[in-house]
């Protein structure tokens, strides 16, 4: 008889997988040989491939940076080949846009199968990812591009021709001027995204300055641009720079930005917004390190740097490792590296601008919570009156800002919960990070405020106290705004919702009492203090990074002009603009229909919306009071909620001109301070 050797099931010294489709009989060595598509044979191809590339193993590494966090994209490069590889990290298809312009023209081979894809251009290259997929590719010159791809058209052939003999600041300032401002011009800046004036016909364009900063070659001047239109006369920053054919590597945001063909002799090239060009940045940056003043018509521009960016500025200069942060902004800005950020104001308005101001005040009390100033490039004019036109600050690493940070927070919490092979947490638990950042927030913006609140000898930061004349001007102000938000509503006919109409009716009549609402609210402004703030506070204003809150851009509201942005007021509107725009984080999961690949329960959806507005709140106000070392009174909770009613009026007539679709968020807002005056009135 014969005898099995083979142990039983019950013999083994841990249970067997019986399961039928992930079993021994199903998943074994024998079967994963023959499938071609296992597992086993999968890792064996990647193994593979990494021994036929050494650039995976000896090659240097380089993080890209982009605006989907989701997607981790590096280069691994050495000698024989330049490796792509980017990594879905998400749960859900993701795309990504990566800046590859220093490898035009190369072809994207898969190294899985070898498939090609198009050609790297001159703009961003997309790539669209599945769930936790990922991608290799060399990066190859010997390949052909795909049969079925289709080369992008050539947008050249209509640019206006300049032919120029002297430097550009020369040609600029002569003859060539006239073209410019006649054809070139008026149509380039109303494409542009700075120029917030679309609204206004462009009667006239005109160059007022050119000035050379220092460039060798005479080919990048900083000009300024003169713009007439029925409604006002504006001036804009437009620095003009050359990128020639023969001469520059391919500059894809300089050939985004061009305006016009330029020609000298036989060289021909590209007239383009010099901000693109690392030739501009790096003068910019040296000069600056050099203290440099350059004289122009009985004025001076100033590059002038602080103690800090003296010492940082020398290394930087002829740096290649620029990061454009987008292509145009209402600002310009870039980083170079890790050190430093450059931010190009557009507008140019006379006086001492609010940001460079404020950032060499908090640095000079120790406050780390904002970028340091590096220095700033200052026209002083003949009669003394100073424009600031650009600022370099230090650059603070980041996971991004509050609101695109706590908005992905906030669809992961929902995806956790509807998902069903995901483990459902605790909804106080999975809000806990929120709470903790809307803590940093408050904690970051007391202690800012502390510092503005010092004692100084400086007038422009010196504290002061509200009269009962400026409780009256503040009432008035917020009058002005409920007028327009309720009249804008009286006239809104894009409802989406019944909600927010049958909310808008009921605003509309209490028109009455919600005035005397802030009438009563401003007569507690006698004796509050005001000192200088922030001015355009939320959570766009905040880079998360190393676990805490960092307070940037302080320009100020850019529809006010420099003199309002300077002036003292309460702190209590920087802490109105978070909290409203706590709100609209909340309120951007109404229209988020799907989470994941499954539905979302309303239900639970609206509680995530309530949660996390109270505690968010409640979070961020408890930890701004905690860092003041005080406890709000009558008088902080009466202007707080005048504040965040001039607020949500600013909203409503906003939202109705401009994203109907939105205007539900600052109706439900107003309807909840309403009640919450008449609940305190009651009591």
């Amino acid at each position: 008889m014969a005898v099995s050797l083979e142990p039983t099931p019950p013999d083994m010294v841990l249970p067997v997988n019986m399961d039928s489709a992930y079993g021994y009989e199903s998943v074994n060595v024998e079967s994963q040989v023959r499938d071609q598509y296992s597992i086993l044979n999968w890792t064996r191809r990647m193994l593979a491939v990494r021994k036929r590339h050494t650039a995976f193993a000896r090659g240097t590494l380089t993080v890209l940076s982009h605006k989907n966090h989701k997607v981790f994209a590096y280069l691994r490069q050495d000698d024989s080949d330049t490796l792509l590889c980017v990594a879905n990290l998400a749960a859900s298809a993701q795309a990504v846009e990566l800046d590859l312009s220093q490898f035009v023209g190369r072809v994207p081979v898969e190294l899985h199968a070898g498939g090609l894809f198009p050609p790297i251009g001159e703009l961003t290259y997309l790539l669209t990812l599945p769930p936790y997929g990922f991608y290799w590719f060399v990066l190859t010159t010997t390949a052909d591009p795909p049969a079925w791809h289709s080369p992008a058209p050539e947008p050249l052939a209509d640019f206006v021709t300049l032919v120029i003999r002297r430097t550009l600041a020369e040609e600029v300032s002569g003859l060539a001027s006239k073209l410019m401002e006649h054809d070139v011009l008026p149509q380039y800046v109303a494409m542009r995204r700075w120029f917030d004036l679309k609204n206004q016909n462009v009667k006239e364009v005109r160059l007022t300055n050119a000035v050379d900063i220092g460039d060798s070659k005479g080919e990048s001047v900083l000009t300024a641009v003169e713009i007439k239109t029925p409604v006002e006369t504006s001036h804009w920053l437009l620095p003009l720079g050359i990128t020639w054919e023969d001469e520059q590597p391919s500059l894809p945001l300089a050939h985004g930005l061009a305006m016009a063909r330029i020609r000298r002799h036989r060289r021909v090239g590209l007239l383009t917004d010099a901000f693109a060009l690392p030739s501009f940045v790096s003068r910019l940056v040296a000069s600056m390190a050099e203290s440099k003043e350059i004289p122009f018509d009985g004025s001076i521009i100033r590059l002038q740097p602080t103690e800090i960016g003296l010492a940082k500025l020398n290394g930087m200069a002829h740096r290649d490792d620029i990061q454009w942060i987008a292509a145009e902004h209402a600002n310009s800005c870039l980083t170079i590296g890790d050190d430093a950020a450059v931010k190009l104001y557009r507008r140019v308005l006379p006086g001492i601008h609010p940001e460079a101001e404020m950032l060499r005040y908090l640095a000079a009390r120790g406050f780390t919570k904002a970028p340091a100033i590096l220095g700033d490039v200052v026209h002083i004019a003949v009669d003394g009156t100073p424009t600031t036109v650009a600022v370099v600050v230090g650059y603070i690493s980041n996971q991004g800002d509050a609101w695109n940070w706590i908005a992905d927070h906030l669809a992961r919490l929902l995806d956790a919960h509807v998902s069903p092979t995901t483990v459902v947490f605790s909804r106080d638990d999975l809000l806990a990070d929120c709470d903790a950042l809307c803590r940093a927030i408050g904690r970051s913006l007391g202690e800012m405020h502390a510092v503005l609140a010092g004692h100084t000898e400086d007038p422009a930061f010196s504290a002061s106290i509200a009269s009962a004349t400026d409780g009256l001007h503040w009432a008035a102000a917020v009058k002005r705004r409920i007028e327009r938000a309720l009249d804008s509503l009286g006239h809104f006919e894009s409802w989406m919702r019944e909600q927010d109409r049958e909310r808008a009716q009921f605003l509309s009549g209490k028109r009455e009492a919600i005035t005397s609402a802030v009438d009563t609210l401003a007569a507690w402004a006698e004796g509050a203090v005001t000192t200088r703030i922030h001015g355009d506070f939320h959570l766009g204003q905040v880079l998360v990074g190393g676990g805490d809150a960092f307070i940037i851009d302080f320009e100020g509201e850019p529809a006010t002009t420099i003199a309002e942005r300077r002036a003292k007021a309460s702190p209590l509107r920087d802490v109105a603009g978070l909290l409203r725009s706590i709100d609209y984080a909340a309120a951007s999961l109404i229209d988020r229909e799907i989470a994941g690949t499954a539905p979302i329960d309303v239900e639970l959806r609206d509680d995530v919306i309530s949660r996390f507005r109270t505690r968010a709140s409640e979070a961020f106000a408890t930890s701004y009071w905690e860092s003041l070392g005080v406890q709000p009174d009558a008088r902080a909770w009466s202007l707080l909620m005048l504040f965040l009613i001039e607020k949500v009026a600013y909203e409503i007539a906003y939202e109705a001109a401009n994203r109907p679709a939105w205007i539900g968020v600052p109706i439900a807002g107003l309807v909840r301070l309403f009640e919450r005056l008449r609940v305190a009135q009651v009591g």
